[in-house]
């Protein structure tokens, strides 16, 4: 097995970003209330947030519901091409096919570059955090100074992840032709075993510590 070098997230920093919800910038509460239900986006394939019926989004979903005393109707998709697509399938237009749209989406990554591009929804109320270390062949990659260490080479990412985000936007989308981007994060680690990729980004989850305030989280 080739040998891989991994750096502690403490030393790296290299991507830290926060989860949360967006809805319509003109989103009507009145209307909704009287409809009865809130209907709540999920990504339909994304453990541990929402995979069959079950997930940290699927009960922060029900717990939003049962906050503003309705019902919830909760709307599971696959991931589009991008997140510009999702925000518009599920949030201010809906499917082509009828498929939403949903009064909130749930997973939506806080970044500026995102939200300067999608001006017709509103991305509030971080909820969840997390960041990535670096997994690299040093043959390759010998040293990690910044980004501008990876230029020309392959880049495996996990879909809808902060890696994905930030590196497919970061610079005016200068290393998107690198950016490789896999169901999971276990499946890149293996293109990256294989050889098919010089380096990945690998998750390192943190959550909201409940009743600890803003800003409290556990690794």
């Amino acid at each position: 097995m080739p040998k891989f070098f991994f750096r502690s997230i403490a030393a790296l920093m290299v991507i830290f970003l926060a989860w949360s919800l967006a809805l319509p910038a003109h989103a009507d509460m009145e209307k909704i209330r009287q409809s009865g239900a809130l209907k709540v986006a999920v990504y339909d394939d994304l453990a541990p947030f929402s995979a069959g019926g079950r997930g940290i989004d699927i009960e922060l979903a029900e717990a939003l519901a049962k906050k503003l005393g309705l019902k919830l109707a909760l709307l599971s998709f696959p991931a589009g091409e991008n997140l510009g697509d999702d925000l518009r399938n599920m949030v201010w237009k809906g499917h082509y096919l009828g498929y939403g749209p949903a009064d909130v989406l749930l997973h939506v990554p806080v970044d500026r570059h995102l939200i300067a591009n999608n001006p017709k929804v509103e991305i509030f109320a971080p909820y969840y955090r997390d960041a990535v270390q670096l997994v690299r062949r040093v043959a390759t990659v010998p040293n990690y100074d910044g980004l501008a260490s990876l230029a020309g080479k392959k880049i495996g990412v996990e879909k809808i992840s902060i890696a994905a985000v930030v590196l497919l936007g970061e610079e005016g989308g200068k290393y998107r032709e690198q950016v490789r981007i896999y169901p999971t994060a276990v499946e890149a680690l293996a293109q990256l075993q294989a050889g098919a990729i010089r380096c990945q980004y690998w998750p390192i989850v943190r959550k909201r510590r409940p009743g600890r305030g803003p800003g409290k989280f556990t690794s």
